[in-house]
C-alpha cells in the first residue's frame, strides 16, 4: 500500500505544480485597490475586489501589516488587535492605494485560510479549524485542481493528472483509516 501512496502522491504533487506555475496570479502574490479611505481606527477596509485573497489572512497598506478574521467581495473585516499587526503603527490611506499579500501559497490555498493567521486570530481554536478546513476545503480542492491549461492534444495529461490527484486522496483516506482503526484498538 505504501508504494501506490507514493506514487499517488509524486504525481500528485507534479501536478500541483505544473497547475500552480499555470494558473493566474500563480506568482503567490494577490494584490487590489482601495475602494475608499482608511483612517487609522478603521476595522473595515473597503477595496475594489477580494477574490483573490484568502478568507482569513494578513494583508498590506505600505508597510503596515494587517490582519483580517473575514471578508466578503469588496471588504475586509479586522478584528481589534488587527491594525499594526508587524509593530508598524496603524495609517491612514488614500483611495487607489494598493492592497496586496506577497505570501500567498499552495498549501493556503488549498485550506482557504492562511495558518499562521488562523492560529493568530483563534489560538487555541486553531487546533479545531486547521483539521476542519483539510476536510471540509483542501480535499475538494485537492480532487479539483485546475489542470484546463493543458488543451488540444495535451489534455490527456489533464485527466490523468486528475485521476492521480482522485487516487491520492483515495489511498490517503485509507491510509488514514488504517491508522485510525490502529489508534482505536490501542484504547
Amino acid at each position: 500500500m505504501s508504494k501506490i501512496v507514493a506514487f499517488f502522491m509524486g504525481v500528485f504533487l507534479l501536478g500541483v505544480i505544473f497547475s500552480g506555475m499555470a494558473e493566474t496570479g500563480g506568482g503567490g502574490m494577490a494584490a487590489t485597490r482601495l475602494a475608499a479611505v482608511v483612517d487609522d481606527d478603521d476595522t473595515t477596509i473597503t477595496v475594489d475586489d477580494t477574490s483573490n485573497f484568502l478568507s482569513t489572512d494578513f494583508i498590506y497598506i505600505g508597510d503596515e501589516q494587517i490582519l483580517y478574521s473575514s471578508k466578503d467581495a469588496t471588504h475586509f473585516y479586522v478584528p481589534a488587535n488587527g491594525r499594526g499587526y508587524n509593530g508598524v503603527d496603524p495609517g491612514t490611506y488614500a483611495i487607489d492605494r494598493m492592497v496586496y499579500n506577497p505570501e500567498t501559497n499552495i498549501i493556503n490555498e488549498a485550506l482557504g485560510v492562511n495558518i499562521s493567521a488562523v492560529s493568530a486570530n483563534s489560538g487555541p481554536f486553531a487546533i479545531v479549524m486547521i483539521p476542519y478546513k483539510f476536510f471540509t476545503h483542501a480535499i475538494p480542492n485537492l480532487v479539483q485542481m485546475n489542470f484546463s491549461f493543458f488543451q488540444g492534444d495535451m489534455a490527456i495529461l489533464g485527466y490523468l493528472f486528475l485521476c492521480c490527484s482522485v487516487g491520492f486522496v483515495i489511498t490517503f483516506a485509507i491510509s488514514m483509516l488504517y491508522v485510525a482503526s490502529s489508534v482505536i484498538k490501542i484504547f
